[in-house]
């Protein structure tokens, strides 16, 4: 028998005489059963009962009587088959999780098999993975010198545009905690004292979470003297502020022009002390106030200096005055540090009094932390009045 080793071949029987052969052997008859037969064993092919004894006990091993599968079952997670087969699969219908048996018997081993949903979910939770350790690099290699000494760096950045709220707040003169500085050939811990100026860049250690934009910016400053916002956006684990920036000016521009302004608000008369003694622009209902300031405060028609080194100032005045006399000589002088200076001064010569006139100067000079400038005032009399009605005050970096 060749069948299920190889399929079976025969041939057909042949009618040698028809009223002999027809009782005999019927070959009209049998040779269509032969073909259907050999039509069978080709449809299943050879070996159909594998390693098993017959075909009935390899279907038996993954079909049920209903004709099931075997190799896969509903269950629960604490009724999963007890002794499965390798190859296996279950559905757990309280987890509603997939498993497949990678090591049959008594002690199996169950992998889990993802769902398209359990894919989904991990792709969502990848695309919102939250406060993964990174870095930001601000880069401030070349400064130029624009401050003497070691400077700080100030870094703010925020998921806001207007960089509201933000989620990272540094000044290293206040907390040197995550911050680190490339000195010469290495990373060291950020220096109490600051920075010196051949500082390559500067890294902050802080977290964030994937798939956000953040808003970050950037400035250096020495003292009260602080250099323009750096701003960028970043995201991802390395967020850098002015990579590959070359030099301070273009880093973090150049510092705002420190300047002060100043102007009489309320006029008011002035009773000079003495003749020809240069003294202070105020007095009576004079009142000054305020314009803008950068490093310089104000106080009672005072401005003094706050930036953090020497800066060289033009200082300018123009002064709207009338005589409180019926014949007077009004001068005027720049003071620095509460001594006037004499090449600043300006004459107005009245011959009749309550006559208006504009007097205006200006001068150039160096100005250290704490250095102060006014205008004096004084007359040819003692206790002469001098009447202002209008001033303004103006000094700026040159």
């Amino acid at each position: 028998m060749a069948y299920p080793g190889s399929l079976p071949v025969y041939n057909d029987l042949k009618i040698i005489d028809e009223h002999v052969t027809r009782g005999l052997i019927e070959a009209d008859t049998t040779n269509p059963w032969l073909t259907e037969i050999v039509a069978i064993c080709t449809e299943l092919g050879t070996d159909v009962a594998g390693s098993a004894s017959d075909l009935v006990t390899r279907l038996a091993i993954s079909l049920n009587n209903a004709g099931k599968l075997k190799l896969f079952q509903t269950c629960t997670h604490a009724t999963r088959p007890a002794s499965p087969p390798e190859g296996m699969l279950i559905h757990e219908t309280d987890t509603k999780d997939f498993f497949r048996c990678t090591v049959g018997g008594g002690t199996p081993t169950w992998v889990e098999i993802p769902t398209l949903a359990d894919v989904i979910a991990l792709l969502a939770a990848k695309a919102n993975i939250a406060s993964q350790p990174g870095w930001i690099v601000v880069s401030v290699k070349g400064i130029r010198g624009e401050y003497s000494g070691n400077v700080h760096v100030e870094i703010d950045r925020s998921e806001n545009s207007d960089y509201s709220a933000p989620d990272v707040e540094v000044d290293s003169a206040v907390s040197q905690t995550g911050l680190y500085a490339h000195i010469g050939d290495n990373w060291v811990s950020f220096p109490a004292g600051g920075i010196p100026i051949d500082t390559e860049e500067i890294a902050y250690q802080a977290t964030w979470d994937i798939g956000t934009r953040y808003y970050l910016r950037a400035r250096l400053k020495h003292d009260s003297v602080y250099g323009e916002w750096y701003k960028t956006v970043g995201s991802g684990g390395t967020q850098r502020i002015g990579q590959g920036v070359r030099n301070y000016e273009d880093l973090f521009n150049k510092p705002v022009h420190s300047c002060g302004f100043m102007y009489i608000s309320t006029a008011g008369t002035i009773a000079v002390t003495t003749g020809g003694t240069f003294e202070k622009a105020i007095g009576g209902t004079i009142a000054y106030t305020p314009g803008y300031l950068h490093n310089f405060l104000h106080s009672a028609g005072t401005l003094t200096y706050k930036g953090g080194a020497v800066g060289h100032f033009i200082v300018t005045t123009f002064v709207s005055i009338e005589s409180g006399e019926n014949a007077q000589v009004v001068k005027i002088r720049l003071a620095k540090n509460g001594t006037s200076i004499a090449g600043t001064e300006m004459t107005r010569d009245f011959t009749a009094q309550n006559r208006n006139s504009v007097l205006g100067t200006t001068w150039t000079l160096d100005l250290e932390p704490d250095d102060y400038v006014e205008l004096f005032v004084t007359s040819d009399t003692n206790g002469d009045d001098v009447v202002f009605n209008n001033l303004t005050f103006n000094v700026r970096t040159v």
